[in-house]
């Protein structure tokens, strides 16, 4: 995808104004900007630097129309009311921002909006980027749910079982999963039981990232600690590279550095090492 390339931005900074008298273009001579939080009365400063050397909320503007410092925008939305020398409003301009500023200083936000302890079934919607769900008393093992299509999503969904029964997660319609060519569902285990060594407690997630077309890759997936049954090594995907990493359970007792022979109920984590799926690691 090309970048888009941006306007140079406003270097010498006038205000101008009509002359009453003879209808000419002349400077806001002794004028006032007056600095506000967008779509408010409260005033809202900006900075005279790129280090955040705060402004008045109300600056005079000098004989020439200029104003004493430069005026660099915060990462909010700014309301901006322009008078003459008299306090005579000129206008008055909402809603002015540095888009990519803001969207940057509020991306962790952002990334968390959607909903929490859903019940089995929910469809996700494109504006939810963090979906947890909670399988308590699921008629199914596992539970499932559907993605949004592709093709109207952009942007990164996390999902995450917080429930006791394992969850599936189907994608919607004839879109398909990067982890099979077949578009098979991603399996995240029940929440229970999940502990890194060190006793530390975790939840099983997946990490999506959606083309816009027709696929969703998965960029993160956590599903440590998993519970007897919930993935098996006829699960593990038909198409993979080397490097890949599942969680499975195995017909006998794991041996780091051995390869699987798929099926049972002893969990252990493993590796596409190019030729075959070897434990690197015993839940």
């Amino acid at each position: 995808m090309a970048f888009p390339y941006g306007l140079l931005p406003w270097i010498e900074l006038r205000f101008v104004k009509l002359d009453a008298d003879t209808g000419a273009v002349v400077p806001n001579a002794l004028g006032t900007v007056e600095t506000f939080l967008a779509g408010t009365s409260t005033p809202q400063v900006t900075y005279t630097d790129q280090n955040g050397t705060a402004n008045p909320t109300t600056i005079t503007l000098d004989s020439d129309g200029r104003p004493p410092n430069p005026i660099f925008l915060g990462p909010v939305g700014y309301k901006f009311t322009v008078s003459d020398s008299d306090a005579n409003v000129l206008y008055t301009l909402d809603d002015v921002e540095d888009i990519g500023l803001t969207f940057a200083s509020n991306i962790g936000t952002l990334q968390t909006a959607g909903v929490t302890n859903e019940a089995p079934g929910y469809i996700i919607d494109p504006s939810d980027r963090l979906v947890t769900i909670d399988t308590t008393g699921s008629a199914t093992e596992p539970a499932r749910i559907t993605l949004p299509a592709a093709s109207s999503y952009t942007g990164i969904l996390a999902i995450k079982n917080v429930g006791p029964i394992g969850l599936a997660i189907d994608p919607n319609g004839s879109d398909a999963i990067d982890i099979d060519t077949g578009g098979a569902a991603i399996l995240l285990p029940p929440a229970s039981n999940n502990v890194l060594s060190g006793a530390v407690a975790v939840q099983p997630v997946v990490i999506l990232i959606s083309d816009n077309i027709s696929t969703w890759y998965v960029w993160s997936y956590s599903a440590t600690g998993v519970d007897a049954g919930a993935t098996t090594v006829a699960l593990l995907p038909a198409t993979k590279g080397a490097g890949f990493i599942r969680g499975v359970t195995d017909a006998l007792t794991p041996v780091i550095g051995d390869p699987v022979t798929g099926g049972g109920a002893i969990p252990a984590l493993v590796w596409w090492t190019g030729t075959s799926w070897n434990v690197f690691a015993i839940q």
